[in-house]
């Protein structure tokens, strides 16, 4: 789970899954290489980390 793009960008150079935090207090990242992009952990389910 990452909230930078730089954080989601190296996920995916090691060959992992990654799920982009959005959050409405922090700056906006593009995020859009996460294979998922949440605004609350609420939304993650448990699909989404296997």
């Amino acid at each position: 789970i990452e909230d930078s793009a730089n954080g989601v960008e190296g996920a995916k150079k090691a060959g992992m899954k990654c799920i982009g935090f959005q959050s409405p207090s922090t700056p906006k990242q593009d995020l859009s290489k996460a294979d998922y992009i949440v605004s609350s952990m609420k939304e993650i389910t448990v699909e989404m980390l296997q």
